[in-house]
Parts: structure tokens; sequence; C-alpha cells
């Protein structure tokens, strides 16, 4: 278990170096806070009697918002819940995720959404938005009440852990979030292609005598979601890309004007299908790692402004189900490990920190159709505070989720997240 995670009221942090990358931020200044929101930034010193936090030699930045998580509560709790997700998530520096609906309900029902809801605000640890079901029990077959979702103050909507399969439902699925302003969230895999399969089709595949997944099954359904998009007018994201072929999807998508946006994970740029030989059942996920071509394409696309966002896609799952390559359930955890291991690509010359933290900050509130700028007078106060040039070890066994099936145990890196803000609380790890 990872250390305590500490609350306390503030109302001015001094000494940071304040980085917002949307509005061309970077100097160091002390900033205040009252009821809630920034009130000034500057060079003032506090009075004797205002609670401050010092974080001199620090980074802080608007908050990261991870767009891709599962918390499994209702249902698993085994596997994780959403006290102890909440927890990982502010330790992994999230003030805000949104967390996926398969669960068992799964979140296709008002009385799922308000029970997650309760849940995360008993937690207070991190601002959790349930993301809801497109259809009842994430069948494919029957259209949820999406428009009481809306009401509900649902932002996104998705069937992740599976694809639609059906274009007329999926069609129909989008025509309404366009109506009602909903992002609509894919997991675009073809389970008829998939069926059987564990990890990329490919070599590896070969060598281990398993059965590959054809990249294809992801390819396809990006290129009918695309589609769909475009028919539909609505605003399409993309969870997980992980092929060369998705991306340039992607980028010519957008060339065109279509309103479709999309994420990686942290696993599939820095790792490949090779390191499953090493990882077993932890280098398991859906979509598989692919090629280091692919790997690098992915890169290309965070660099070309194709990549809006980096999403965890957080799956914790118990040690027993994670033992054997075949039969193990897909998925990683990651929101603990996010931040370091994507400095990775930092400390190897291949990506700057401003772009890093753009796809951690503005990217993702863009996907959603929020204001991108967080460090201004007047915005909520929201950040997170860190060290880019503390030196990181990845234990999982320190992490505060439930589960441990992290693929980057013992990788060495930097990054060390301090603390989180929500409004005038301080969330800092010890």
């Amino acid at each position: 278990m990872g250390p305590d995670l500490q609350k306390r009221k503030i109302d001015a942090i001094v000494g940071a170096r304040l980085v917002d990358p949307a509005i061309g931020l970077d100097e160091v200044a002390n900033l205040f806070i009252e009821n809630g929101v920034i009130s000034e930034i500057g060079g003032r010193r506090p009075k004797p009697e205002l609670r401050v936090y010092d974080a001199s030699g620090l980074f802080l930045s608007p908050g990261f918002h991870d767009l891709h998580v599962h918390l499994r509560e209702p249902g698993f709790e085994y596997k994780e819940d959403i006290l102890s997700g909440s927890k990982a998530a502010a330790a992994g520096g999230f003030t805000k995720i949104y967390c996926m609906p398969n669960t068992r309900p799964a979140q296709d029902s008002l009385e799922t959404i308000r029970l997650v809801n309760s849940r995360a605000c008993e937690a207070a640890l991190t601002n959790v938005s349930p993301v809801a079901a497109i259809t009842r029990a994430i069948s494919g077959s029957e259209l949820t009440d999406l428009a009481s979702f809306k009401k509900e103050g649902i932002e996104m909507i998705s069937d992740d852990g599976r694809s639609v399969d059906d274009d007329g439902i999926m069609l129909r699925a989008m025509e309404i979030a366009k109506e009602l302003s909903l992002v609509i969230s894919t997991h675009p895999e073809n389970t008829k292609i998939t069926a059987g399969g564990a990890i990329n089709d490919g070599p590896v595949a070969r060598q281990l005598n398993v059965k590959g997944i054809d990249r294809e099954a992801e390819n396809s359904v990006i290129r009918r979601d695309i589609e769909l998009c475009r028919k539909s007018g609505a605003r399409l994201h993309l969870g997980h890309v992980s092929t060369a072929e998705g991306m340039d999807y992607v980028r010519m998508a957008k060339r065109e004007g279509i309103r479709v946006t999309c994420e990686v994970t942290p696993h599939h740029i820095i790792l490949t299908e090779e390191d499953v030989l090493h990882l077993g059942a932890n280098g398991k996920m859906s979509p598989p790692l692919r090629t280091e071509a692919d790997r690098l394409a992915l890169i290309d696309g965070i660099l070309d402004g194709t990549v809006d966002a980096i999403a965890t896609d957080h799956a914790p799952h118990a040690d027993f189900e994670k033992r054997d390559l075949v039969s193990a359930p897909f998925g990683v955890i990651g929101m603990e490990s996010a931040f370091p291991v994507c400095m990775k690509l930092v400390s190897d010359d291949l990506l700057d920190l401003k772009r890093l933290l753009e796809l951690f900050t503005s990217g993702p509130r863009r996907v959603m159709g929020r204001a991108p700028a967080g460090l201004m007078v007047g915005m909520p106060a929201e950040f997170t505070i860190f060290d880019p040039s503390a030196r990181v070890v990845i234990d999982p066994e320190r992490f505060h989720s439930k589960s441990r099936n992290c693929p980057f145990a013992g990788m060495e890196s930097f990054g060390k997240i301090h603390a989180t803000c929500l409004s005038d609380t301080l969330i800092e790890l010890n």
C-alpha cells in the first residue's frame, strides 16, 4: 500500500513554477485561492494568517485529467473500488477521471450512475465523472436513455470493453449524442476477429504459440466509426489507438474537418509486443501491445498534434487472474505510473515537457469541450504539483490501487507527484 494521502485546507501556494501550456504560462509565482477559485497570481507574500503550501522548487500545472479508467465498482470490488481508485488517481496527479461503464450492473441506469457519484463524493479525492453506457448491459442491442443521462450531468457515453457492432445502432447513438452534446467514446474492436486471441498477431505470438490478434480488428472499427461520425456530425473520441494505420485514419479525418479525437496509452507508447516475453500476463491488454513501428507512429501522432490526450485505460485485476497469458483477462493498471512512465519520452528527448503536459491537461479538456486554460485568475483551483526532475522507480507494491497488474514494475524514470489541489483542499503524498 502506498504512502498516506493527507488532506488539508490551503489559501495560497508559494514558490512554485507555474506551467500552463494552453496559455503560454511558465513563471515562478505565488498563487492565492478564495472560494475555490484562483484569486491572484503574482509575487505578493501571503499574510501570516493564511494557510500556505510551500512548493518551492516544484512545478504546478492545471490538474491532470484521465479520460479512460475502470474503477470496477459496482460488482468487481475485489479488483478496485471507487475509494481505492480515487486514491490511485490522486497519487498519480489526476484531479478528474472518467470511469467506464463495464461494471456489474453496468452504468446503464440512473441508479448506478448515482451510486458511482455518491461513492466518489464520499471519497472526495478526485473528481469522478461516470461514463454512461450506450446500450443496455453493454449488449450492443438496445440504446439506453441517453437524454436522462444528459440531465444527470453525464458528459460522455461509451460501451467500452467492447464495440457496438451494429452499424445502425451506433449511427443512431451518434445522432442522439450530437443532439445532446455528448461525447461518444469507442473501444475499436471487432470481436469476430479478436475471438480467442491473446496478443498481437506477429512473431511473438508465434514464438509463444498463442493465437494472435490481427490489427484489422482495431483498424476496421476505427474506419467504420469515423465514417459514422462523418454522417452524424457527432463528437467521436477513439479510445486507446494502437496501430499506425489507426493514427493515419484519425489524422486524415481531422484534415477533413470530421469531429474526431483520440487518445493513446502509456503502455502503447512505451512498450511493444516484444515486452510480452518478460511481462507475461501483465503484458496482455486490449488492444494488444503492437510493433516498434506502431509505437513510433503513435509518438509521431503526439508530435504532430493528431493525438489529443494520454489516457491510462487503468484496468485493475486481481493477482490470481493474471497468472497465465492465455486465460488472463485483458488490462493493466496505470494511473499511479502514468506520469513518470511518460516522462521517459521526455528524458529520451522524444518529447518535450510542454507537449506532455498538454496531453495530461488541456488536451483532455478540449476533447470534452471544456476551456483549456487552468492557471488564470477566476478559474477553479484544480492543480497538480510535481517535480519533473526527481528520480522515480515504479513499485506497484506501494500503489494505492487494490491491484498490482502493472507492466512497468521496476522501471526507472523521472517525475514525482507531490500533491493535487481541488478547490481549497490540498491532497498531499507523504
